[in-house]
């Protein structure tokens, strides 16, 4: 009796995770990116790159369930984050040239761009995090 409720404890846990933080979106991309620097093909790297992209993806249906109407500040900015990277995991999707790499990199730039800012031509944290790991893939 007692290993059944835990068995339905942990499956009932698994089913209500807790998204990423922001803190921890940042901190796992920057374990990906390390992980990445260590690979030597680019199939490779990809196949990292593509664990991350389904980490947000899973991170954002998890904020959405939680709170479909509003979003908080936390999840703004790991939205932010997923969005500046969106760029390099389309671009990893097909082969990466150099043509594609400054597509990529143009991108990120353009759609960082705040008018809110002081300077609208300074990249945020997100953006600077996206750069550095497209110049992993484009070198």
């Amino acid at each position: 009796m007692r290993s059944t409720y835990l068995i339905l404890l942990f499956i009932f846990s698994l089913g209500h995770a807790k998204p990423m933080s922001f803190k921890d979106s940042v901190d796992e991309l920057e374990i990906v990116r390390k992980k990445i620097s260590l690979h030597a093909t680019i199939d490779d790297k990809k196949r990292e790159l593509k664990k991350l992209e389904d980490k947000f993806n899973t991170t954002m249906k998890e904020y959405e369930a939680e709170s479909p109407e509003e979003g908080s500040k936390d999840e703004d900015q790991v939205n932010k984050l997923f969005f500046s990277l969106e760029p390099v995991f389309d671009m990893s999707k097909n082969k990466i040239s150099k043509a594609e790499c400054e597509k990529a990199e143009h991108r990120i730039r353009l759609e960082d761009r705040d008018m809110t800012k002081k300077n609208p031509n300074e990249l945020s944290m997100q953006a600077d995090k996206a750069l550095a790991m497209l110049k992993l893939f484009c070198k």
